[in-house]
């Protein structure tokens, strides 16, 4: 179809609306273009149907009927083509106190409550088949209403629940609702200590127009399950499952006072059909009912990953079979081109076992005070450069589609692994100071320019291969030039987890250049595009080049001071030698390795 199919519906609560953007998405993966309209009433709706503003309206029956007599007033037809499932044989029961009356005699002279003067199971339809067996409402019974929400013809269960506790404070003596709605009233009743409410038996009404509508017997079988008084809202429902599994059919007997309402509502729930027989309840398993078409989320192993996860699969676990009609989550990381590594799972598994505390990594040191405060110069440094590689990830991981799961979890243990960096080196700049160093305008828009970016291949190049692969460096170069032990162990530790995410981001995107031929042009346009960016900032902090000077030097001796200035020289020659490495694992040509490498940010990161 070349026109979208609108359809209109009443939004008579929020939950609702995922009702629609399920139908949105199902019709949409399905090639038909739909759309929907919400409205506060279905008389609205109806006009608005008539107008012709909608292709098709979601009514309630009542809503129906408008429609119908409507049309024909204005010498149009109006046709249903459609009714859920769950709708068909609802029914209405009137609920009274278990004091209180027991047949529809006894209602005589009494206080009825009902639900909302436009509610057809809660007021039309008691009402009228309390007429039918002899009462006249307002002559022979008071009605006491309960106008909750009016033009949303009961789609609610405002109304029903008020007239349930009317029945409860004792205001009323009858209650009409809907059967799934009994067990409500129940609950109340127990809540308030009152003696509890009852449906009787010769009390339970039902749309006149759904008698003689045929149901499928199941017939007495060969299986019988005895429910005792268990009721299905006590766990009787998992010994009908159970009994289902394996039988086509079976019968259900039991005691419960309310199995006579709840295992109706349960089975057209679940799709069985149910007859009564005798004293019990025939079922015939449904062939395919709320899981007829469900889809399989690909396999629960890695084996079991599938190319495109789409979106209707929403948070199911991979693996699960999903029900049809979910609502879709708006995933853009769904490709397994885009976002998988063979590697995730053991680099997870890696990291999830190599934990550590930052509490206990940090020790007593004595330096002398120039030392320290190089030292807390270069953790504010490394604190605001993990600040970025935690965020970065984290903003993909909420679009990440979690049918990849390994990568998923390994995005999420790394965002854990900065937030320990950023805890730890904390820690030590603030061992023996109450105040942290200096932050720069230019180290900042270097890193603005990573957080900034938002495709997953590019940002997880610019930061994991490049940003964190030079930082890696750094950090050994800490270990190798600390001056105390604590220092070094901290570098140490944060090295062996920044490791695993230069890993993770090399294999990620070397699987992807191999199957997208144009992936590695666009890596190196973002290259280009990010050293033009930053040209005119300038560059690493000059308070970090000096304390990394001072930390290499260890004293203020000029010769050491010439070592730690040549240590440093020869850690920025290795940063561009390791970047060139692994832009030629990626599939750079060697020339073109070299040039991309020397465009990174000076600031490292």
């Amino acid at each position: 179809m070349s026109e979208a199919v609108i359809l209109g519906a009443v939004a008579y609560d929020p939950k609702v609306v995922p009702i629609w953007e399920g139908f949105r998405a199902y019709f949409e993966a399905h090639g038909l273009p739909f759309d929907f309209v919400l409205y506060s009433n279905y008389e609205r709706q109806v006009e608005a149907h008539l107008r012709g503003e909608l292709t098709v309206a979601w009514n309630s029956p009542l809503a129906w009927l408008e429609a119908e007599a409507t049309a024909q007033a204005r010498g149009l037809r109006a046709e249903a083509i459609a009714m859920r499932d769950t709708d068909c044989d609802l029914t209405s029961v009137v609920l009274v106190r278990a004091d209180g009356a027991h047949s529809i005699a006894e209602l005589s002279g009494k206080r009825v409550g009902v639900g909302a003067a436009d509610s057809p199971q809660a007021t039309l339809i008691p009402l009228v088949e309390l007429a039918e067996a002899g009462l006249e409402p307002h002559r022979d019974f008071a009605v006491v209403r309960h106008d909750l929400l009016m033009g949303k013809h009961g789609d609610h269960v405002g109304g029903e629940r008020e007239a349930v506790r009317a029945l409860v404070a004792g205001t009323v003596d009858a209650a009409c609702v809907i059967d799934g709605n009994h067990l409500r009233g129940e609950a109340a009743a127990r809540s308030r200590g009152a003696e509890g409410v009852a449906a009787r038996a010769d009390v339970r009404l039902r749309d006149a127009r759904a008698r003689g509508r045929s149901l499928r017997r199941a017939g007495p079988t060969g299986m019988i399950v005895e429910l005792g008084d268990l009721g299905l809202d006590e766990g009787a429902h998992l010994l009908v499952k159970r009994a289902l599994a394996t039988a086509a059919e079976i019968t259900i007997r039991g005691s419960a006072p309310t199995l006579a309402i709840d295992l109706p509502a349960w089975c057209r729930a679940q799709g069985h059909a149910l007859a009564r027989i005798g004293d019990g309840f025939a079922i015939a398993r449904a062939t395919t009912g709320r899981w007829g078409d469900a889809e399989r989320a690909g396999g629960a192993s890695m084996a079991g990953v599938v190319e495109h996860a789409p979106a209707r699969w929403g948070l199911a676990a991979r693996g699960a079979l999903v029900e049809s009609g979910a609502p879709g989550f708006e995933l853009p990381l769904a490709d397994k081109q885009t976002v998988w590594a063979d590697e995730a799972a053991r680099l997870y598994a890696q990291a999830a076992a190599a934990q550590w505390d930052p509490a206990t990594a940090i020790a007593p040191v004595t330096h002398p005070a120039e030392v320290e405060d190089a030292i807390v110069q270069v953790m504010t440094y490394l604190i605001e450069n993990e600040t970025a590689a935690l965020l970065v990830p984290v903003r993909f991981l909420g679009k990440l589609h979690p049918h990849f799961r390994e990568v998923m979890q390994l995005l999420a243990i790394q965002a854990a692994d900065e937030a320990r960096h950023i805890e730890v080196f904390t820690r030590r700049a603030r061992l023996h100071r109450t105040e942290l160093g200096l932050s720069t305008a230019g180290g900042q828009a270097s890193l603005a320019s990573l957080f900034d970016e938002p495709d997953f291949a590019i940002a997880s190049f610019l930061l994991a291969v490049l940003g964190e692969g030079s930082f890696l460096a750094l950090l050994w170069f800490l270990r190798d030039h600390a001056p105390d032990a604590c220092t070094r162990d901290v570098a140490r530790l944060a090295a062996q987890d920044e490791a695993r995410h230069v890993a993770f981001g090399l294999a990620h995107l070397a699987r992807h250049a191999a199957e997208d031929p144009t992936l590695r042009d666009r890596l190196a346009a973002a290259i280009e595009r990010r050293h033009a960016a930053l040209a005119h900032t300038s560059g690493l902090n000059a308070e970090v080049f000096d304390a990394l000077i001072l930390l290499a030097a260890g004293s203020w001796e000029p010769a050491a001071l010439r070592r730690g200035h040549a240590a440093v020289v020869a850690l920025q020659v290795e940063m561009d030698d390791g970047r060139r490495q692994r832009l030629i694992r990626l599939g750079f040509a060697p020339a073109d390795a070299a040039r991309l490498a020397a465009l990174h940010t000076r600031n490292f990161m």
